[in-house]
């Protein structure tokens, strides 16, 4: 079982029992089928809890798109964090990100620091 739609980090609202979906689905019987969960993973430590609550892998999602050395960091420190969104363009175009890939992120919203109405635009950008 994969659940690559659903946040697992969320409270289910229909059952108000102040848990987590991804806990709920961890006990569910499941033979041989892995449970990979995602949503609200932003350190190793996020990462290790879903881990030690019984899912068999975890999706990285928004902490990747960050920092593009996610896995390397959490790898080398158990308590990094990847840096809290939105983060200005500058930070992804330092990261070797394309300009087309930074637009595409702001597409979605919530990853782009917005811009001040009057502020210049870099000259040494082509972002949007």
């Amino acid at each position: 079982m994969t659940d690559s739609i659903l946040r697992v980090a969320v409270r289910p609202r229909a059952l108000r029992a102040g848990r987590l979906l991804g806990e709920l689905f961890t006990e569910i019987p499941r033979g041989n089928i892995r449970l990979g969960l995602s949503g609200g993973i932003g350190g190793a430590r996020d990462a290790q809890h879903r881990l030690v609550a019984g899912a068999d892998f975890v999706y990285i999602g928004h902490a990747a798109i960050a920092d593009y050395a996610f896995a390397k960091n959490v790898l080398a420190d158990a308590d990094y964090r990847a840096p809290t969104l939105p983060l200005p363009v500058e930070h992804f175009m330092s990261q070797g990100r394309s300009a087309e890939f930074v637009n595409y992120l702001r597409s979605y919203g919530g990853f782009i620091t917005p811009r001040l109405i009057n502020a210049r635009p870099s000259r040494s950008l082509s972002v949007i």
